[in-house]
């Protein structure tokens, strides 16, 4: 595929049939196994390899040459012989996969449980189905450590009690003496600012005034 805008239709990646469409789309991953699950309740477990020409098997004379996939635009080769699929999963041999119906009824089985088979084949049988039934789900089970997913959670709701204790109760021992001494008394103020100054000696009489009855002198 080349690259192209965001606004452009595209290329053909394959050459659909009449009635026919796209229904999954996966990354090729050659240590994985390819699981595919029809609606009719059956299922095919194979290999990436086997959509490759030739099952992607090279001759003797030709083990130097690179087996390459085929191009796009052609119709391609059946995947199943089924009518309509549910999905299409890569999965690893380690892995379990669960499958539900139209009804409500929930399989879940691991994947080397499921016969390999060729592609192109009816399969086997992944769920049985009651009259009237399909599968119409399939996907792969993903498992979690209950276990420690638990304790995380006790965990993160125990409140940190240390932590809303103050620093002084840690040791246990409260200090109640203040911080500086109470009892200094304030310094002696030499020259208060709100003392008066003395101009002078406060006693110091006044100057006696000449007697204006002097008598006057005789002729």
């Amino acid at each position: 595929l080349r690259d192209q805008g965001r606004v452009t239709r595209g290329v053909r990646g394959i050459r659909l049939k009449p009635k026919d469409q796209v229904d999954n789309f996966l990354v090729v991953d050659d240590s994985k196994l390819l699981l595919i699950a029809g609606r009719n309740g059956l299922g095919i477990r194979t290999k990436f390899s086997a959509f490759l020409p030739n099952g992607g098997k090279v001759s003797d004379s030709d083990q130097k040459d690179q087996v390459t996939p085929r191009k796009r635009g052609g119709q391609g080769v059946t995947a199943m012989n089924t009518e309509a699929i549910v999905g299409a999963l890569s999965v690893s041999e380690e892995s379990e996969v669960l499958m539900i119906t139209a009804k409500g009824q929930a399989v879940r089985c691991p994947v080397l449980n499921i016969r390999e088979t060729n592609r192109g084949s009816k399969g086997v049988k992944l769920v049985n189905l009651s009259d009237g039934d399909k599968l119409i789900g399939i996907s792969e089970v993903v498992e979690l450590d209950e276990e420690n997913l638990e304790s995380d959670d006790t965990n993160s709701s125990e409140p940190d009690e240390s932590a809303s204790e103050p620093e002084d109760l840690v040791d246990g021992s409260v200090s109640t003496e203040p911080d500086g001494d109470s009892s200094v008394e304030p310094e002696a103020v030499d020259d208060p600012v709100g003392a008066p100054e003395e101009d002078g000696d406060s006693s110091v009489e006044p100057e006696e005034e000449s007697d204006s009855s002097e008598k006057p002198e005789q002729e």
